[in-house]
């Protein structure tokens, strides 16, 4: 599928809806386009299902591989999925947003071996601000269960997060290896956007699993503002270009983390 505006593969209004063994191709013709390859407002089944979605160095592209609406309550089974996102905006103006999954305040996904690959690695730069892709390769503000999995982003000029867990969000992960990246072009350095392992203002619990970050500024192998706990999770977090590898966990006052180890 490839179209301008709002672009879905497969929409799921009221009713319940089983997805299995499926292939669902997204691609953009214009800019400022919103994709969704899969929209559930109600109750989804997916099973073994590859998510392709590809814009090129269209700009200001708003690309969702799974979109769980809040309006319904929506609630998502999923099992065996592999989701792949590749943009390249260089082209200036607004930049892109790319989202894995995401899970809307009220919603809720069970997820059991998820595969998710998000890539943008380019940037515009001009002499007062850059622009390139946000990377989440989760986002949530509802409730999430995953078990087993990886999730690998990469941004070039803005942040990249492995999972942004919002206010109302609750997640607990069993055995989830996450890669974040930050790439910082040799064309437009910046010390404002980060790479992020987890990031969290809600409630997490992480069993088990790794997390790699790499960053030239900054990076944060679990940054914290809310609940978070860390049960047995191999943390890395390098500095790209430097010597330095180190484990990081970062609680601004009145958070709360607890390291179970």
């Amino acid at each position: 599928i490839s179209g301008k505006g709002r672009i879905y593969g497969i929409y799921n209004s009221t009713g319940e809806i089983s997805v299995e063994g499926t292939e669902i191709n997204i691609g953009a013709t214009n800019a400022n386009a919103t994709a969704q390859a899969i929209y559930n407002k109600k109750t989804a089944t997916i099973e073994d299902v590859t998510i392709n979605m590809n814009f090129g160095k269209l700009s200001n592209i708003q690309a969702y591989g799974i979109y769980n609406d809040s309006s319904l309550q929506g609630i998502i089974n999923i099992k065996d999925i592999d989701i792949t996102i590749k943009d390249g905006n260089s082209m200036g103006g607004e930049g892109s947003l790319l989202y894995g999954l995401y899970n809307t305040r009220h919603s809720t996904m069970i997820i059991e071996n998820e595969n998710i690959e998000i890539e943008a690695p380019y940037c515009y730069k001009s002499a007062s601000y850059v622009s390139g892709s946000t990377a989440y390769g989760i986002y949530n503000d509802g409730n999430i269960s995953i078990d087993e999995g990886t999730i690998e982003v990469s941004a070039n000029g803005l942040d990249a997060y492995g999972i942004y867990n919002y206010t109302h969000g609750t997640i607990v992960t069993n055995n989830i290896d996450i890669i974040a990246e930050h790439e910082n072009d040799d064309n437009y350095v910046t010390s404002t956007y980060h790479a992020y392992g987890v990031n969290n203002s809600g409630t997490m619990t992480l069993n088990s699993g790794t997390i790699l970050v790499n960053d030239l500024f900054s990076p944060y192998g679990a940054y914290n503002s809310s609940e978070l706990t860390i049960n047995g999770t191999e943390i890395t977090v390098a500095q790209t270009g430097a010597t330095t590898t180190y484990s990081s966990v970062s609680s601004p006052s009145g958070a709360t983390t607890t390291d179970k180890g």
